[in-house]
């Protein structure tokens, strides 16, 4: 498990951006993207060891994986 790096505040943005562009290429609303994008950014703090790594949840002593911290089955087939 990888441990948390932190980013700037402008960093941050840049990736709340490209995740808001990706999706919208990938056929969602403009307001389904803009609650997709706030959803990840709540989820992992668009911190990159988060969004493309794992990290640990420990108020369910789960492992979180990927954008959405996809756990169990789900993170299993996404590794």
């Amino acid at each position: 498990m990888k441990t948390a790096t932190s980013v700037s505040a402008k960093g941050n943005m840049n990736y709340a951006q490209q995740i808001y562009v990706s999706l919208r290429e990938h056929g969602l609303s403009a307001q389904q993207a803009k609650i997709m994008s706030a959803e990840i950014g709540r989820e992992n703090l668009l911190n990159l060891d988060f969004l493309f790594g794992s990290h640990a949840d420990p108020k369910i002593g789960a492992t979180n994986v990927g954008l959405i911290s996809w756990q169990g089955i789900r993170a299993k087939k996404l590794v």
